[in-house]
């Protein structure tokens, strides 16, 4: 800590902005870190002082929650879809409006490719705009339901591919687009908006580095919503509206260093050789 801080002085006394926000950025961090290691600490010893072993109440308190996790789950599958709402369409504190985007993917013949079986966008408020449930082209091959959540009615009266897209195409145009795998998603949409229009949270390494992640290591939602937000998602077949809400949710956590470093033009302030090396390297 006392290096970085020195090294904090230093940049101000040199007036360098970008290498004094990298510095906060990784005290922040190493804090970060350093806090998880004695929650863990604090953990471990209350756990061998009592053996090891939990009580009657905390495994009542652990089942309730489970239990109200799966509910949450059955809920969102359960809700209404194909609701479209434009109105909904607000603007950011940036020029173009942000939207985050998720799809749940099915198995089409005849070799299983994936195709989308529902969409779902929310705006900045994480407030649904678009959910739908999607008959794609082809025949079914595989639902996917372990993952996706879909089953054969979901898909008997949705709405057709064609239809669908020409509400999803509107609602994207002109606005910058969350989401995570994003180009996943846009290739069994068929679309591909401007790469200056992503923000691809699977893709930007800062968050790996606040999540305790290797730098080389792809991290799913599941562990960034985890680990950055301490929200639990997937724990049973995917919601793409909970998915898109933890997308957008995770992107605020870096939303202005992001847009600053897009706006700016200046590609250094997230580099490799910014951060320590242990950090770069791996976990």
């Amino acid at each position: 800590f006392t290096h970085v801080l020195n090294k904090c002085k230093l940049c101000m006394s040199n007036g360098s902005a970008h290498a004094l926000q990298v510095s906060l950025f990784v005290s922040c961090y190493l804090l970060r870190s350093l806090n998880c290691v004695q929650q863990h600490m604090g953990r471990t010893v209350e756990d061998v002082s009592r053996g090891q072993s939990a009580s009657n109440g905390d495994l009542d308190a652990r089942i309730r929650k489970r239990r109200r996790t799966t509910s949450e789950t059955a809920q969102c599958l359960a809700t209404p879809l194909a609701r479209i709402n434009p109105e909904r369409l607000g603007a950011s504190l940036l020029e173009k409006p942000i939207v985050s985007l998720d799809c749940e993917m099915v198995g089409v013949s005849p070799r299983n490719v994936s195709a989308v079986g529902r969409c779902s966008i929310v705006d900045y408020k994480g407030e649904v705009l678009f959910d739908a449930y999607i008959r794609p082209h082809g025949s079914i091959s595989d639902y996917r339901t372990a993952w996706s959540g879909i089953r054969p009615y979901h898909l008997r009266d949705a709405i057709p591919f064609r239809d669908a897209i020409k509400s999803i195409r509107k609602i994207l145009d002109d606005h910058i687009v969350v989401g995570h795998e994003l180009a996943h998603d846009f290739r069994a949409l068929g679309i591909s908006p401007p790469d200056s229009t992503r923000r691809d949270t699977a893709r930007f390494k800062p968050l790996r580095a606040l999540a305790g992640l290797g730098m080389n290591d792809t991290p799913s939602l599941r562990v960034l919503s985890s680990r950055l937000l301490g929200r639990r998602i997937q724990c049973g077949p995917h919601c793409s509206v909970e998915d898109a809400q933890a997308a957008l949710d995770i992107y605020k956590v870096v939303e202005h260093a992001w847009e600053q470093q897009l706006l700016s033009g200046n590609d250094l302030l997230f580099q490799d050789q910014f951060w320590p090396v242990d950090l770069v390297a791996g976990n």
